[in-house]
């Protein structure tokens, strides 16, 4: 690939040189100001189509604009000079060919042997739909790893990327942590099956949870609840976003090894209470120190959760017609999230 820095320093050094401004550049070249400013600035590259004028304008040879990449200008004189070029050196100066031009010289070199490595420079340039193909028919070494597919997977689809991952030879191992950037890219199941495969660390903690929480299903999240290492400490307050995303009884151990904060209160009771078992919520009631018919009352509809034995513990003046309402309201409120 190009040092686009080296380039862009290339280019100001030259038009300063020659004593013109950024907008006297842009007029030689036929080209905005800010398509200039962009340029110097290391934001955009030139068209390939605009080089040869470049390079006569600032006084400069194809060579000295690029700098000591041999093998990028030698693909660039061939493209300029309507030569064929390799799918090699076409992921070489990928930057540079407009996309339409890019695409055809892809679809050229049908056919023809390509590695996904030569694929993961093409990536950021062709569309999914091209890239897919490509993908596809490239060849995946036996070294190929889970790590590698960082290249490709904000390009392709979960789909896609599934049946990549399946080409992968299955006897490489990988450590849970190299999934964790991949984890948006995956379908749920297919995260699922990596992290049945996945080495994971003795320190696996909450902060991992965290990270592969909204991607992989509840019953998987529970399994590697269990794999929290016995040293991680952690308090109440530090479950509550993981709450919509394991299932209760995963929660509800977990709750029952955290820490409650001296601050813990109403308000974080609440937060929680709606993905815990009802006998789970008057427990962290109890162990919080929460009492009393103004802690109870504070409950708003919904956020329910309490079972009438606990309640009566608390207030034995409310009756029964109360708790059918807030079991209620609760029963819509879970069908709601699943759904």
């Amino acid at each position: 690939m190009f040092d686009i820095q080296k380039i862009a320093d290339k280019i100001r050094a030259a038009r300063i040189e020659k004593n013109m401004t950024q907008t006297e550049l842009a007029d030689k070249m036929g080209v905005s100001y800010q398509a200039v400013s962009n340029w110097e600035r290391c934001r955009s590259m030139p068209d390939i189509s605009k080089f040869n004028d470049l390079c006569d304008v600032l006084g400069l040879t194809l060579d000295e604009l690029l700098g000591d990449k041999r093998e990028e200008a030698d693909a660039v004189k061939k493209v300029m000079g309507g030569e064929p070029i390799s799918l090699s050196e076409t992921a070489k100066i990928a930057p540079i060919i407009p996309p339409r031009e890019l695409e055809s010289r892809v679809e050229s070199s049908a056919g023809a042997e390509v590695s996904i490595y030569e694929v993961a420079a093409l990536a950021p340039f062709l569309t999914r739909e091209k890239l897919a193909e490509l993908v596809g028919v490239a060849n995946v070494p036996d070294d190929y790893g889970i790590n590698e597919l960082q290249a490709l997977a904000p390009f392709l689809s979960s789909y896609d990327l599934g049946k990549l991952v399946n080409r992968i030879n299955p006897c490489q191992s990988f450590d849970l942590e190299d999934l964790m950037d991949l984890a948006p890219f995956f379908s749920h199941d297919k995260l699922a099956e990596l992290v049945d495969r996945a080495k994971i660390p003795d320190s696996f903690g909450i902060a991992e949870m965290y990270a592969l929480a909204p991607f992989l299903p509840s019953y998987k999240l529970g399994e590697l609840a269990d794999r929290i290492s016995p040293d991680e400490e952690f308090s109440v307050e530090e479950l509550i976003g993981l709450g919509a995303f394991l299932p209760s009884n995963k929660l509800a151990g977990l709750v029952d090894r955290a820490s409650i904060p001296d601050d813990f209160g109403l308000d974080e009771v609440h937060a929680i209470a709606a993905f815990l078992p009802p006998h789970k919520v008057g427990e962290l009631l109890d162990r919080a120190g929460i009492t009393g018919v103004h802690d109870i009352r504070s409950f708003p509809p919904g956020d329910q959760s309490l079972t009438p034995e606990k309640a009566a513990d608390l207030i034995s003046k409310i009756n029964e017609k109360v708790f059918r309402g807030i079991r209620k309201q609760a029963e819509l409120r879970r069908n709601e999230k699943k759904n």
